[in-house]
């Protein structure tokens, strides 16, 4: 997974920026931003999960990448990632240091 170095991050997050524009609409910003970390670090897989509306504590995978669609899609919000994909039969790729979660408050 290739990092960005200082001087490149700005303009990275800039073109993000601009790709989601004004849209208000979470499966299209999710699928944008899959497309973007692609494209800034080229990971062998990437799964989007995001809280549901309802706001209770669940995860609902919206968008992925090298992983096939799951029967259940809904993951617990205190459940381990890496472990629940493999739990449901999907190959993790990488040894454990190259691996990348990231979470993303969701600001109303």
């Amino acid at each position: 997974m290739a990092l960005l170095r200082s001087s490149d991050r700005l303009p990275a997050l800039q073109g993000l920026t601009l790709s989601l524009g004004a849209t208000l609409d979470v499966a299209r910003e999710c699928e944008t931003f899959l497309a973007w970390l692609e494209d800034l670090c080229q990971p062998a897989m990437a799964a989007l999960f995001v809280r549901s509306e309802e706001g209770d504590d669940v995860l609902r995978l919206i968008c992925a990448r090298g992983v096939q669609r799951l029967d259940e899609e809904e993951m617990p919000v205190d459940a381990d990632p890496w472990e629940w994909l493999a739990g449901r039969g999907v190959e993790i790729p990488g040894e454990v240091e190259q691996r990348l979660a990231l979470p993303i408050r969701q600001e109303n």
